[in-house]
């Protein structure tokens, strides 16, 4: 298990996380015990977006080796056991990994890519490519919580455009979409001082792509509904 490392909880199913609220929790927790597929249940969905378990039978990433350039991984972790090889700590601080928010977002990254479980390997995290292994480079000392959501939703927006057969869209839309949706997580969220600067952040962005591309897809959805300009671009490629 994943022990001072992040679990993420999203809720209810892709659609929905995409489509009606952008939920997406994450928690910083101690390690304990959970029934046998409890924690990889959760990310099954993950791994299933992607087509993981059906290129499992050909590779699960034997003699790969991918670099994580985060928050450092801890070699510890039972799922990650024998996987992670240390690599330099560029990140400038000397916080030691005792720290419970030493490598929390890099050991969670870390995990989604090389994780194999632990015990018999029929629990915990599961990885993309449970063979490989991970080369640690510590460069940042952490994300907060709801940085790392809106990172999460972000990406996960691109993966089902993709997914959902999108025809190839202008930078400035696909990634305005994308806006979109992490601006609908962080509006759940309002109540908190960091959320409500994350989100004028957004509004106001003065890059052309993520902040024009964010108010473009606005304003379209102000008027005629989210769930209508998402079926619109769909199928046409462009905003009504």
């Amino acid at each position: 298990m994943l022990g001072h490392a992040v679990r993420a909880r999203m809720t209810g199913g892709l659609v929905g996380l995409l489509l009606a609220a952008g939920t997406c929790a994450v928690t910083v927790i101690p390690a304990s015990p959970a029934s046998a597929d409890a924690v990889r249940d959760q990310e099954m969905w993950v791994l299933d977006m992607v087509h993981a378990p059906a290129a499992w039978p050909i590779t699960q990433g034997q003699h790969v080796i991918v670099a994580v350039i985060d928050s450092g991984v801890f070699p510890s972790v039972s799922d990650l056991a024998g996987s992670v090889i240390k690599g330099p700590d560029l990140s400038g601080v000397t916080t030691p990994q005792s720290d419970t928010s030493w490598g929390v977002h890099g050991t969670w990254m870390a995990s989604l890519i090389a994780g194999h479980g632990h015990g018999d390997g029929s629990s915990g995290i599961e990885g993309v490519a449970p063979a490989s292994h991970v080369l640690s480079i510590r460069v940042v000392t952490g994300l907060v919580r709801r940085e790392f959501g809106q990172i999460v939703v972000h990406e996960a927006m691109h993966a089902w455009l993709v997914q959902h057969r999108f025809p190839s869209l202008p930078e400035p839309l696909c990634e305005g979409l994308c806006q979109a949706m992490s601006y609908r997580y962080i509006r759940r969220h309002m109540a908190e001082p960091r959320a409500r600067l994350m989100a004028r952040h957004i509004r106001e962005s003065p890059d052309p792509v993520y902040g024009g591309g964010f108010r473009a897809v606005r304003a379209s959805a102000l008027e005629h509904g989210f769930e209508n300009v998402i079926d619109h671009v769909r199928r046409t490629g462009r905003l009504p």
